[in-house]
């Protein structure tokens, strides 16, 4: 895992693995007679079952597939299946008193002894097996020779008395034998080595106020390790190795019947009289199930009818990653860990449209439903699993902010001359009664279909269905009455610089937490649009004597241009050369869906449900917003626009099923196409692995940026996914989904990157880097000297050259490709060659035309 600095300055791990957990399949009548016992064996992949009435069978674990049923089996109840490694051999008891070894699921050794088994455990470095019995413990020495013609000696053991009822539950850890019985009594015994005849009880404590009944020890991969059990007093208790308790859960409403450690996600399994297990966290002893997707989401037939039944057992296999739990109407559930699903997951009761989050720590993450509620999610210190979820409840402000905007609008409206009027009705024409149904219908609707967090003045920018878009900035006033309550800090007048420096960056962490708790109100509201606002563009500022630019656009097709600072409105695009006045505002033939900014190249993208994406030049001044070109090849509406900036290109998807790179140096030049195999929703560029995530239905795509190749596919939500966002510093991808689920999953990791970045070549030359890292790069990478001058003189930006005929251009580049196949091969500077040959063959095409 990776770790996180918390504004007071806790570390908290981020996991690189997932809480994923999804129903695999389900083994129907298992049998006449109920499981009693579930076991592996490790070496074959096979799944044993114990039944009541003594029966053995065995399934492959994955995929399910019945293989055997042993004979003979026990007189009694099967009560425990333990796997002896070192011969590959799994070993049965049950209440008649037989032990049974069992290898290739051929019956190769049978004990008798004198009293039922109730429980067994397997210490492997000391090849000793435990029994537990009505009486108490019973230690046996396992020799895999044989030399006393069995496995075990049933009359050469060492006896255990310190329980005074049966022995329900074992298990080993170390040097050190865990015990639980019906006395209510956890004993923690010192074994001896092999040949020595002792076990020394050094913790005896009443554990539960009724009869244990599971007892497991649990170690994850930092070597951190728990015992925990359960008992028939519907309580789970989490212990230290050591017998002191660290949890005690109890928030069942029915007897606890199994429990199981799953070791690949860190946590705690708890069958309790449902259809569905909870879900703990051991560290913290925090019920996370609400975070997992495993029952909480819409499953398939087969698994509600499963709802109708409880779980009883559960079993955890580590070597396949599976989970196995029993019912009451003797059916099998199996459960497999799922490395491509969620790392954690949030569920909302409300379709979610749009996510943000922000850089600043801690890293918070925003969501808006189709109800208009915006939620602000935020990691909890306890653990890596569980977010805190609070809503803004910004509604109020929002509505006072946009009725003082109509009121001034009015006032606006009565200072203004007939003649003046009379034009803007002209104007308006046919566009408002086009647009009055619309927005008459979204008059009381405040779904929000786009939400993005300006770092710089710290607000959330909510496009609105109500045809409006809203700011929202911490509580000032709020914020001061805090501030103002805090105690007074002692002067650092004589600190050191470096303490100094720590100082200052401390406060201003503590300003921004406080700023948060302060809560959430309305600055500003933008009336201007007549219909739905489905898309903006945040522009930063030129210069010092700049401002930062909003740009809007919806429905409405028209573009607005605001000051974000003060929320005034600066300009409206308006196309001059047009003769109609209904027409002169219009920036696109249908419904604009989506934009984007390039600050590199000062060009604004606009997609359209015409299926053409708009480019021009980006002025405040409403009537230069200049038509540079457009870009056509999509057969459907183009939901989403995005700058690749390492690329220098634009990236598109539409309903069409594709993406399309084009290249950003001419008009309607499509560099490649990819068949995203769905409509696709929406689109993000892993800053990190610099790879392109897309949202296709229901599914998450990762394409790597070299090949464009399919690398990484999430599956998991149960409806059309909305929204995307990459935060780097986790490594997440977090998704929004109109099933109502936030998902994070994990970032696709480059493993060809170096030093944590990948050098990345597109375009016209090394990836946005400042010139000392671009210099550094290149002098680290022997490839790339090979082609320095080329890049520079030759390929650093084919647009502004004189091209005297494609194959002087051609040799020369395949000249280069040879030379650095021949000396250093390097991957990512190759594909930068195939890419600038094809802007080289696409400008050159352009100029002989």
């Amino acid at each position: 895992g990776i770790y996180t600095i918390q504004p007071d300055f806790y570390l908290i791990k981020i996991p690189l693995f997932t809480m994923s957990v999804r129903h695999a399949y389900t083994i129907k009548d298992t049998h006449s007679r109920n499981i009693t016992a579930i076991g592996f064996n490790p070496a074959r992949r096979e799944v044993v079952l114990g039944f009541e009435d003594g029966t053995l069978k065995v399934w492959e674990a994955d995929p399910c597939k019945f293989v055997q049923h042993l004979s003979p089996g026990h007189q009694g109840w099967v009560t425990s299946i333990v796997y002896w490694p070192e011969i590959k051999t799994f070993i049965t008891a049950g209440q008649d008193g037989v032990i049974m070894f069992w290898s290739g699921n051929s019956l190769v050794d049978i004990v008798h002894t004198e009293e039922a088994i109730y429980s067994m455990a397997v210490n492997i470095r000391k090849s000793q097996l435990v029994c537990g019995t009505s009486t108490g413990i019973n230690l046996y020495e396992l020799d895999k020779y044989k030399l006393r013609r069995h496995y075990i000696d049933p009359h050469d053991f060492i006896k255990a008395t310190e329980h005074t009822d049966i022995v329900k539950c074992l298990a080993y850890f170390d040097s050190r034998v865990f015990s639980g019985g019906f006395d209510q009594r956890l004993i923690i015994y010192e074994s001896g080595y092999h040949g020595v005849r002792e076990m020394t009880p050094i913790s005896v404590r009443r554990a539960h106020e009724a009869g244990l009944n599971n007892l497991i020890v649990a170690q994850d991969a930092e070597h951190n390790s728990w015992l925990i059990t359960s008992a028939f007093d519907k309580c789970v208790k989490v212990w230290t190795t050591d017998g002191k308790l660290v949890h005690r859960l109890d928030d069942f409403a029915s007897p606890v019947t199994g429990i199981c450690f799953i070791a690949r996600n860190k946590t705690i399994w708890v069958a309790a009289g449902y259809h569905f297990a909870f879900i703990y966290e051991p560290k913290s002893g925090e019920n996370v199930s609400e975070f997992c997707d495993t029952f909480l989401a819409k499953e398939d037939d087969e698994v509600e009818t499963a709802r109708k039944y409880t779980l009883q057992l559960l079993a955890y296999s580590a070597d396949q990653h599976l989970v196995f739990g029993s019912t009451n109407r003797r059916n099998l559930v199996v459960w497999k860990y799922s490395q491509s699903g969620c790392v954690t997951t949030f569920f909302t009761e409300t379709p979610i449209d749009c996510l943000t989050y922000t850089n600043k720590a801690p890293i918070l993450i925003f969501s808006t439903d189709q109800q208009g509620d915006i939620v602000k999610w935020e990691r909890k210190q306890t653990n890596a699993f569980a977010f805190s979820k609070e809503s803004l409840r910004a509604s109020e402000s929002m509505e006072k902010m946009l009725q003082k905007k109509i009121a001034r609008r009015r006032m606006a409206q009565l200072k203004k001359s007939p003649q003046q009027l009379l034009q803007e009705q002209k104007r308006e024409g046919k566009r408002a009664k086009k647009d009055g149904q619309e927005k008459k219908k979204n008059v009381h609707s405040m779904g929000f279909r786009k939400l993005e967090f300006v770092e710089e003045l710290d607000v959330l920018v909510a496009a609105c269905e109500d045809s409006n878009v809203y700011v929202i900035g911490f509580d000032e006033k709020a914020f001061g009455v805090l501030v103002s309550m805090a105690p007074e800090e002692a002067s650092y007048k004589d600190s050191s610089n470096s303490d100094a420096a720590s100082i200052e960056s401390t406060s201003e962490m503590d300003d921004q937490v406080t700023k948060r708790v302060a809560g959430y109100k309305c600055r500003h509201v933008l009336v201007e649009h007549n219909g739905v606002v489905t898309c903006f563009a945040i522009i930063p500022k030129r210069d010092e004597n700049s401002c930062l630019y909003l740009v809007t656009s919806g429905w409405d097709q028209r573009i607005c241009i605001w000051n974000l600072e003060t929320g005034d409105l600066v300009d409206v695009f308006r196309n001059v050369d047009s003769k109609l006045w209904e027409e002169r505002e219009l920036a696109a033939d249908d419904a604009i869906l989506d934009m984007c900014y390039s600050p590199e190249r000062n060009e604004l993208a606009l997609s359209s449900a015409d299926n053409l994406v708009y480019i021009r030049r980006f002025s405040p001044v409403g009537s230069q917003l200049v038509l540079l070109g457009t870009l056509q090849g999509h057969t459907a509406d183009v939901n989403c626009v995005k700058w690749w900036a390492k690329k220098n290109c634009w990236v598109t998807a539409s309903e069409d099923r594709s993406i399309k790179l084009w290249d950003s140096g001419g008009v309607n030049d499509c560099i490649l196409s990819l068949n995203a195999g769905g409509p696709v929703q929406c689109v993000c560029i892993d800053s990190v692995s610099n790879a392109l995530v897309v949202a296709v239905e229901n599914s998450l795509k990762v394409f790597e940026p070299d090949n464009f190749d399919l690398v990484q596919k999430n599956d998991g939500h149960f409806d059309s996914i909305r929204s995307i966002i990459h935060i780097p510093d986790n490594r997440h991808y977090v998704t929004a989904s109109w099933d109502g689920r936030i998902g994070i999953w994990q970032a696709w990791r480059n493993k060809r990157a170096k030093d944590g970045g990948l050098i990345s070549v597109g375009g016209g030359g090394l990836a946005d880097q400042s010139e000392a890292a671009t210099a550094s790069a290149v002098a680290a990478t022997p490839a790339a000297l090979l082609i320095r001058d080329a890049f520079k003189r030759d390929l650093a930006d084919p647009e502004q050259q004189y091209v005297a005929s494609e194959a002087e251009w051609e040799e020369k580049i395949e000249s280069k490709i040879r030379e650095l196949k021949a000396a250093y091969y390097d991957s990512e500077l190759l594909h930068a060659h195939e890419f600038n040959r094809r802007r080289v063959q696409t400008a050159t095409a352009r100029r002989v035309n």
